[in-house]
């Protein structure tokens, strides 16, 4: 992956480009594209005390930073985010997948956070939904993620996903663990029946 943005190549850039634009539809959650009406309550979600630390923040997002992200967000064509919608149609979290690729077919799925008070599989069903529109929809080989040493819960989903430990790599003045994944080793069909049980309590 690289820091310095590269436009996507056809036919991927035409397939992130319709697929960042739909809703994605799972058991118990939906991927919403993100979109300035969603920054107050994304900013709402990442200034909680846990998330800053995991992101490393001395101070709260401010709107005005988010403002200038997601114009820049907008104008890339290499970049996916989405609001993660729970059942009653609230904003429960958001997650990405970044730094997508058309040389390696690669993207790196990240910027995941999660209501802390949202009771439901959010996270683990956001996360398969976007491996999934990554590996068939976009047609993507593998992607990578990172995780900061003591996230041990986000870890955890990583490696039920079947991401690969990879290494310790400096991360923003800080380590965090490396992570790989082929789409020979996704399984999403395992998840069903924890999912079909949390729609079941959701409904």
């Amino acid at each position: 992956m690289t820091d310095e943005y590269v436009p996507l190549a056809e036919p991927l850039r035409s397939r992130v480009a319709a697929a960042r634009c739909a809703t994605h539809e799972g058991l118990t959650t939906r991927l919403v594209p993100y979109g300035m009406e969603h920054r107050a309550r994304v900013i709402e979600m990442r200034n909680v005390p846990r998330s800053l630390a995991m992101l490393s923040r001395t101070s709260p997002h401010t709107l005005e930073e988010q403002t200038v992200w997601t114009q820049g967000y907008l104008e890339r064509d290499n970049d996916m985010t989405f609001v993660i919608v729970d059942l009653r149609g609230q904003v429960v979290g958001c997650t990405a997948l970044y730094d997508i690729e058309s040389a390696g077919m690669t993207a790196m799925k990240g910027r995941l956070v999660v209501d802390e008070t949202a009771v439901g599989p959010f996270a683990l069903e956001a996360e398969i939904l976007l491996i999934r529109l990554a590996f068939e929809q976009l047609g993507l080989k593998n992607m990578r993620t990172q995780s900061r040493p003591e996230n041990h819960k986000m870890l955890a989903i990583n490696e039920k996903l079947g991401f690969v430990r990879a290494g310790l790599i400096p991360v923003r003045g800080h380590d965090e663990v490396d992570m790989n994944l082929v789409a020979a080793d996704f399984h999403p069909e395992k998840f069903i029946p924890i999912l079909e049980h949390w729609r079941k309590r959701l409904t």
